[in-house]
């Protein structure tokens, strides 16, 4: 494990350069962060985010990051010189954010209900998925590798499947019992598994839209999940200062990371699937050396 510091607010989010060599950090001290993975140091500080940066994505290239805001706004940024577009658009906490297959567009989701499609090239609002209420309130969302489909976890405990082709509702995942913060999809996009703060994480079939099968083991809010490739794997982290590697197969723990002093807030994979980089409350993040758990036996 090795300790990397430099934040001086909770992790939002995490997210990995598809090469693999660098990890982006969303915060609530307004900043994100570029890390290189292999000697552990900041080598970029973005700054201009007004509010809590809640999430990051990077783009297929590896040469641009969208961050969302409790600012109300997105940002594009380029990696190269540290500059960056403000989208305007939301009305609300945007919460969440995924690069559609190619890069040329991405969706967003909001405390203000909407879900929004954009345009990377321009900046603009390309798409609303509706109808939508102010009572949903999209707390992360995942996109599936044809583009075709999102993925979103809501704050009463429910997921929705939309269809980017039509703006509507495909179907409503329900099972948890409090907010969903993360889900994330298989290499696949056959299964998605969600983490919420009941405690739980499940697995389902977007297929049947069935609930495959419930994982527990956790002992407080569950707050970040990522797949570990080939996919048959997932780790997720917790409010409980644990990180879980699950068997999908099974439902089983695989291993369990606890030298931590904070809650975990985020986690992500490298695409090779040998190192996880988890985020936590005290702003802290940390790398770990999956080895033989993040592989199937």
């Amino acid at each position: 494990m090795r300790l990397l510091t430099g934040h001086s607010g909770p992790i939002r989010a995490i997210a990995v350069t598809p090469d693999g060599a660098r990890a982006m950090s969303a915060s609530d001290d307004q900043t994100l962060r570029c890390w290189d993975l292999q000697t552990g140091q900041t080598t970029q500080v973005l700054r201009g985010h007004t509010g809590a940066v809640t999430k990051v994505a990077v783009t297929p290239d590896g040469y641009h990051a969208v961050s969302t805001s409790d600012d109300k706004t997105l940002r594009i940024w380029d990696l190269q010189t540290g500059q960056a577009r403000v989208l305007s658009g939301h009305t609300g906490e945007v919460d969440s954010v995924a690069m559609l297959p190619g890069g040329r567009r991405f969706v967003s989701g909001s405390h203000d209900g909407e879900l929004r499609i954009w345009d990377f090239e321009t900046g603009q609002t390309v798409g609303v998925l509706g109808p939508h209420t102010h009572a949903m309130v999209f707390d992360c969302l995942a996109a599936t590798p044809d583009g075709r489909r999102v993925i979103t976890g809501l704050s009463d405990g429910t997921l929705r499947v939309w269809d980017l082709g039509t703006g509507q509702t495909v179907s409503v995942l329900t099972g948890h019992t409090a907010l969903v913060d993360c889900v994330a999809l298989t290499p696949d996009g056959r299964r998605a598994i969600s983490a919420s703060w009941d405690f739980t994480l499940r697995v389902w079939n977007l297929k049947t839209y069935q609930a495959l099968r419930i994982l527990k083991g956790h002992t407080g809010a569950i707050a970040g999940v990522a797949v570990i490739a080939p996919g048959s794997r997932a780790i997720s982290a917790s409010y409980d200062q644990n990180l879980r590697v699950w068997d999908l197969e099974t439902g089983q723990t695989v291993l369990i990371f606890t030298e931590n002093t904070s809650k975990f807030r985020s986690v992500a994979v490298t695409p090779d699937g040998r190192y996880a980089i988890s985020g936590s409350m005290d702003g802290t993040l940390r790398i770990w050396d999956l080895g033989a758990a993040g592989q199937p036996k």
